[in-house]
């Protein structure tokens, strides 16, 4: 037993900062539109590979942006699809009306997201670089409502919400609530200008500040983490208050969840698998307490199955984080209009826990793929 004022305390300092990260969520104020005429040339860039399913619904969504013709280009890089992902593309250029489209292909014998954003990146003229995924989808002021607070507060880089939908399976509604945490962490710490979370599918910034931080030839090794890498070294480059969150449902962008078990682990494990190339300490901190937190909650758990003694401790344990976490969760959920999914998060937690420890883990050690592509944790897919 005196292993648990350990526990307990890992559970204190979580829930300082989940409190900071309520604290930065409420500081945010949800933006409004300027009326000026925008200026900013923006570029748009999506890595695609084999998206021959979704990536017409991404095309629509563009040609539907409230943004002037001239000031927008989008290039979508193909990252060597193997089915009719470019050809679905090639399609859409030849139809009269729509937004002009530039495709490049990434180059040969180079692979992954991070390549074909720099693909894209190199061949942009606009001075704000926008990132989505080929799956995504977004309403009519997305671009608007990003250049409007670009041009009022000049930050280096935009972090903006996105929403996982589901077809209402409990595996989806569960990574519906559970990636809503991530967009709270991703919003509050921005609010706390130490943001610690970023998300390619709606991400904004600097053709410069691109450059001038190096792109992303410092973890070009990790296959994943393009959003949170470039927002450690535009942090590190040029500060906290350089990045902000733009807190306006307009510019939520829209992304379906995985439909299989299977697809779910192997998304979270991809997603783990960047962490050992982090170097920022804010985000080393805040991801290794926690998970020492869900670890801790796993253990507890466990050890009540096999001795009531423990019964006690693991059930105020849970209790504790449940309304450590309940406050934030209900903020958050009511800007993305999924308080009705509230009801959930109490298995949530405790499902989290579970789940949390075996992704942390496994994540760093197994291979997992992406798009049939096999990835291999801490190596380039170049």
């Amino acid at each position: 037993m005196i292993l648990l004022p350990i526990l307990f305390f890992l559970l204190l300092a979580y829930s300082v900062l989940i409190l900071w990260i309520w604290n930065g969520w409420m500081k945010l104020s949800v933006a409004k539109s300027e009326s000026d005429l925008p200026e900013t040339i923006v570029s748009v860039i999506i890595a695609a590979r084999n998206e021959e399913n979704t990536i017409g619904r991404l095309l629509d969504a563009l040609d539907r942006q409230e943004y002037p013709d001239e000031l927008l280009e989008i290039i979508i890089v193909d990252d060597h699809s193997e089915d009719l992902t470019k050809q679905k593309i090639l399609d859409r250029l030849s139809l009269a009306g729509k937004r002009k489209i530039h495709i490049l292909s990434n180059k040969e014998g180079v692979s992954g997201k991070k390549s074909a954003i720099h693909e894209g990146i190199t061949h942009a003229k606009g001075q704000l670089i926008v990132t989505t995924d080929a799956d995504c989808n977004m309403g009519p002021q997305w671009i608007s409502s990003l250049v409007s607070l670009y041009e009022s507060r000049h930050p280096k880089m935009i972090l903006a919400p996105v929403e996982l939908t589901s077809e209402g399976s409990l595996l989806e509604l569960f990574q519906v609530m559970e990636f809503t945490s991530l967009m709270a962490v991703t919003a509050g710490s921005a609010g706390q200008h130490l943001p610690l979370l970023a998300n390619g599918a709606n991400l904004a910034y600097e053709k410069s500040a691109y450059l001038e931080c190096g792109g992303f030839a410092n973890n070009a090794a990790i296959p994943s983490g393009d959003d949170v890498f470039m927002l450690s070294s535009i942090r590190r480059r040029y500060g906290g208050k350089s990045i902000v969150y733009l807190k306006d449902p307009v510019t939520i962008v829209k992304t379906p969840a995985e439909k299989s078990l299977s697809s779910f682990f192997n998304q979270r494990m991809r997603w783990v698998s960047k962490s050992s190339g982090y170097k920022d300490w804010a985000i080393i901190v805040s991801s290794l307490l926690v998970f020492g937190v869900q670890v801790s909650m796993f253990l507890l758990l466990v050890a009540a199955c096999f001795s009531r003694a423990f019964l006690v401790p693991a059930g105020l344990y849970f209790m504790i984080k449940l309304l450590v976490d309940l406050p934030l969760m209900y903020a958050v959920s009511g800007f993305y209009r999924q308080r009705k999914l509230l009801w959930l998060f109490p298995v949530l937690e405790l499902l989290n826990c579970f789940y949390t420890v075996i992704v942390g883990l496994l994540g760093n050690m197994l291979p997992n793929s992406w798009k049939g592509r096999k990835v291999i944790p801490g190596k380039s897919n170049a």
